[in-house]
C-alpha cells in the first residue's frame, strides 16, 4: 500500500503539475527524499502566493491575468501536441533501437566478464560492427540501382504515353475541325424532305 500511495501521488505531481519527481527518493525517506518533497512543496508555495497576489488584483488586471494564462496553456497544449507527435515516431523505431539496445548490453556485458580480453573483444566487435555495416551499405546500394532502373523504365513509359497521347488529341482536334463530305448532302436532304412533309399535310388535310 505504501508503494502504491507513493506511486500515484508522484504520477498526480507528473501528469499535472510536470514535476521531475523521483519515486525511488521519496520511498527511501531519506535526505534524498526531502529534496524531492521540496520540489512539491515549492510549487504549492507558488501557488498560494500566486493565489494571495490575484485577489489583490483589480478586474481588469486580473483578466488580463486570466487571458495571459490562457496564451500560456494554448503554448503549452501546442508543446504538449508536438511532443505526443516526436515520442510516437520514437515508439516506431522501438523495433530497431531495441534490438541495438539489446546488442550493446550484451557488448557491455561481455566486456565486464572477459577483463583479461578487453582489448581482443573491442577490436573483434567493432571490427564484425563494421562488417555488417558495409554488408548493409552494400545491399543498399544495389537496391539503389534498382530503383534507379526502375524509375528510368518508368520515366520511358510515360514519355511514350505521353507522345501517344498527343497524338491522339491532336487526331481529335483535327476530326472536329474537318467537315464531313456527307453533311452538305444531308443538309439539303433534310430541307427537302421538310417540303415534302409540308406537302403531305396540306394533301392529307385537303383529302380529309
Amino acid at each position: 500500500m505504501r508503494v502504491e500511495f507513493v506511486k500515484r501521488s508522484v504520477e498526480l505531481f507528473i501528469t499535472k503539475e510536470r514535476l521531475n519527481i523521483n519515486p525511488k527518493k521519496i520511498y527511501q525517506s531519506d535526505g534524498y527524499a526531502v529534496q524531492e518533497l521540496l520540489k512539491i512543496a515549492q510549487r504549492l508555495y507558488k501557488a498560494q502566493q500566486m493565489s494571495n497576489s490575484n485577489n489583490d488584483l483589480s478586474f481588469d488586471q486580473n483578466l488580463k491575468l486570466k487571458l495571459q494564462n490562457l496564451k500560456n496553456l494554448k503554448l503549452e497544449s501546442q508543446e504538449i501536441t508536438e511532443s505526443g507527435a516526436k515520442l510516437y515516431n520514437l515508439l516506431g523505431q522501438e523495433e530497431d533501437l531495441k534490438k541495438a539496445r539489446e546488442n550493446a548490453l550484451i557488448f557491455l556485458d561481455n566486456i565486464n566478464k572477459q577483463n583479461d580480453h578487453d582489448s581482443n573483444f573491442i577490436k573483434n566487435s567493432v571490427k564484425n560492427l563494421i562488417e555488417n555495416q558495409k554488408l548493409q551499405i552494400n545491399s543498399t546500394q544495389i537496391m539503389v540501382e534498382n530503383l534507379k532502373g526502375d524509375e528510368s523504365k518508368l520515366e520511358e513509359k510515360i514519355r511514350i504515353k505521353q507522345t501517344e497521347l498527343e497524338k491522339v488529341e491532336s487526331r481529335v482536334k483535327s476530326l472536329q475541325s474537318v467537315r464531313p463530305a456527307f453533311m452538305d448532302e444531308l443538309e439539303r436532304l433534310q430541307i427537302e424532305l421538310e417540303e415534302l412533309y409540308s406537302d403531305f399535310v396540306i394533301k392529307y388535310r385537303n383529302l380529309d
